[in-house]
């Protein structure tokens, strides 16, 4: 997988230490603007959600997954025609 990289990003990775030194239990964080340094441009900025929009789609997701509704009615439960509390 190493080889499907680009050049920058296996160079990036070498002056890291390689794949030999990659930690399992963390993460190397290859932010934006190290990728602008190398060259990659800059995606067009998208209108950040606001914090109401975000916690409503975390709420969704976290208990509103149709594979946590029982097959008889649930209160809540989109599949069954409960509606959110």
């Amino acid at each position: 997988m190493f080889n499907a990289y680009p050049q920058d990003i296996r160079m990036w990775l070498q002056e890291k230490g390689g794949v030999e030194k990659m930690p399992l239990e963390s993460l190397w964080l290859l932010f934006a603007s190290d990728l602008w340094q190398m060259g990659y441009r800059k995606c067009e900025t998208m209108p950040m959600p606001s914090v109401e929009e975000q916690m409503r789609a975390l709420y969704k997701e976290k208990f509103w997954e149709p594979s946590r509704c029982e097959e008889r009615y649930t209160p809540g439960c989109p599949q069954t025609g409960g509606s959110p509390p």
